[in-house]
């Protein structure tokens, strides 16, 4: 429950641009959560450090929401950036 407000909230400030507070509550949600609450974490989080211009941590991030969960939703139905789909070194 704690996991999915942290979401709830993060995307409260993804929406405004906020994306230093989004990041803190993605990352809440990170460590709280699994499941369906980690999928859209690793993706909204992916897509703040993009607008952070940290595109080295999006990528990493997009790159473990690949791995961990290859059907997603996340993957197939929204655009991920370019880079995303690169080899992780």
């Amino acid at each position: 429950l704690q996991a999915e407000h942290e979401l709830t909230v993060g995307h409260f400030y993804y929406r405004r641009k906020g994306y230093t507070a989004a990041a803190v509550r993605f990352e809440n949600a990170l460590e709280k959560g699994g499941g369906a609450v980690r999928e859209k974490a690793l993706y909204y989080l992916g897509w703040t450090r993009y607008e952070q211009r940290d595109h080295e941590k999006a990528r990493t991030l997009f790159h473990a929401l690949r791995l961990e969960y290859p059907h997603s939703a996340y993957i197939r139905k929204k655009k991920l950036p370019p880079f995303s789909l690169d080899a992780i070194s």
